[in-house]
């Protein structure tokens, strides 16, 4: 089976995501920064109640995220051939991330009205594929409005809640809950990404490792309420660039590892993917004492990274490694398998 475990279906083209004005009429007293507060102070007093999740403190819009403007017909008629792309290409899972949880609310939404007809009827490519759909915030699509970045944090939140509330549900439930549909409950999230963090950003480091913070502290907080196992958390799909000793930190923090005993040959538990990694043999070695999987791209292609990341093969296991494009549609409009096909050739070399 093959895989691209990190690709996007941007929307951007067919609608520009504009989550601004709606949250305006609906942010409440207590999220509106004075003129005065700085992002990082705005961010800091609207995640505070995050944690125990005071209904009063979340706007009506994060609450009722179901609200939120969708697609219309015209859009979803214009998005269809993107998704179509996917879905004649000769791949059997994507992995769908997304850079807002606004931006997750209007795929989620889209894709269950495109293909959840076709699945029903047991007809068309919908059926043979498989779209897991990731809850981001990528640090490259942080808000410079202090406003919209609580509400984001909000909505991520909200989104998280209303995901383990139906896999508790459905764990529990005594009636079965197989289902064709892509999405087995109203919010299906795969895993959390792509979050993370880059010294590119034009968002502070300081607020970026502060976001980052609060999103893994989110989930654990919701996890642990919802008793969920660490069989059945979500993985996580990481972005880095320049910033790895803080990324690590944040990762022995809220997924602390076991110790391993010297030559043990022990089954780590999975905490996600470092995804498109062009880093040493010795860092990929770090992540995956940390429990991470490390995403395979567009790096093992050039001539230049072939030595490293056939050490990177010889040394660690087989299931260290997951193949990705990191397709996201700058260049190409429509998804091509080529570069998913040509990273596992190139893999499938090095390893021989």
């Amino acid at each position: 089976m093959l895989q691209d475990t990190h690709c996007h279906l941007r929307l951007d083209a067919i609608a520009p995501l504009q989550f601004k004005p709606y949250i305006a009429a609906a942010t409440t007293a207590a999220l509106t920064p004075t003129p005065t507060q700085t992002l990082e102070s705005a961010l800091e007093s609207a995640s505070a109640s995050v944690p125990v999740f005071a209904s009063a403190s979340v706007p009506h819009c994060m609450q009722h995220y179901e609200l939120l403007p969708s697609l219309s017909a015209e859009q979803l008629q214009l998005l269809y051939p993107y998704v179509e792309a996917f879905l004649s290409a000769p791949v059997d899972c994507f992995y769908l991330q997304t850079v807002t949880p606004y931006e997750f609310v209007v795929l989620h939404d889209a894709l269950f009205s495109l293909l959840a007809p076709e699945l029903e009827q047991g007809r068309g490519l919908g059926q043979k594929k498989r779209f897991a759909l990731y809850l981001g915030l990528h640090p490259l699509y942080l808000p410079s409005d202090s406003i919209e970045l609580a509400a984001q944090m909000q909505l991520f939140t909200a989104l998280l809640r209303e995901h383990y509330v139906g896999m508790q549900e459905s764990t529990t439930s005594t009636t079965s809950t197989t289902s064709t549909s892509c999405y087995a409950s109203l919010v299906h999230i795969a895993g959390i990404g792509e979050i993370g963090l880059d010294k590119r950003a034009t968002a502070s480091i300081e607020l970026q490792k502060e976001v980052l913070a609060q999103l893994l502290s989110i989930d654990k907080t919701l996890r642990a309420e919802h008793a969920v196992s660490a069989a059945q958390r979500l993985p996580l799909s990481l972005h880095c660039v320049g910033l790895h000793q803080d990324l690590q930190q944040l990762i022995r923090k809220f997924y602390p590892m076991p110790q391993l005993a010297a030559g043990a040959d022990q089954v780590l538990p999975r905490v996600g993917t470092i995804h498109g990694f062009n880093g040493s043999v010795e860092l990929a070695k770090q992540y995956y004492r940390q429990g991470l999987r490390i995403g395979l791209g567009k790096a093992v292609l050039a001539p230049q990274n072939e030595a490293k990341f056939r050490a990177m093969l010889t040394l660690l296991p087989s299931s260290t490694f997951c193949l990705e494009s990191d397709f996201d549609g700058s260049c190409s409009d429509f998804y091509e398998a080529r570069t998913i096909a040509e990273v596992a050739a190139r893999v499938q070399h090095l390893r021989a």
